[in-house]
């Protein structure tokens, strides 16, 4: 079994890695690695909202964001926020695609599944309807499940499984 700080070391290491495997242990040191993360830098974003509770207040109330006059600091923690979550977008993506071709799926349908769900969560931000809200929710739901199953599960299965 790997440990975090390998999980970790491999998830930097591999972050334009698509074609390899990931194990369950490797995936889930991740997910709770970024489980931290986002609890520690939530916190620290609250504090600097809180040490300016005027922009907090403002934000709130805002029906047009293109004239907030929000302070430096908040702004400055929102454009490293944006940069930070965008620099972890591609390394992310390809732990779940290497995941997914560990429990044997073939690449096909491993990035037909990855690009549907991205498509669906995407297009949820822009139009609020019911129909692609539940797409989004079961397609999420079935790469949950598809990423715990364990390795090579799918390896000879066939239409859907990959072939060594």
């Amino acid at each position: 079994m790997i440990s975090m700080t390998k999980a970790f070391k491999n998830y930097w290491r591999n972050y334009f890695n698509f074609s390899g495997d990931a194990t369950r242990a490797e995936y889930w040191w991740m997910v709770i690695w970024s489980f931290l993360f986002t609890i520690l830098w939530s916190a620290a974003g609250t504090a600097v909202a809180y040490y300016h509770t005027s922009a907090v207040k403002k934000l709130i109330a805002a029906t047009d964001y293109t004239r907030l006059n929000l302070p430096p600091a908040v702004m400055a923690w929102m454009g490293i926020t944006v940069f930070v979550g965008l620099l972890l977008v591609i390394p992310s993506l390809s732990l779940e695609v290497r995941r997914l071709h560990n429990t044997g799926l073939a690449s096909f349908w491993v990035w037909l599944l990855v690009l549907a769900d991205l498509s669906t969560k995407i297009a949820t931000e822009f139009v609020n309807s019911m129909p692609l809200t539940i797409a989004t929710t079961i397609l999420s739901l079935i790469i949950f499940i598809l990423i715990l199953i364990p390795s090579n599960f799918f390896e000879y299965a066939h239409i859907i499984g990959r072939d060594r």
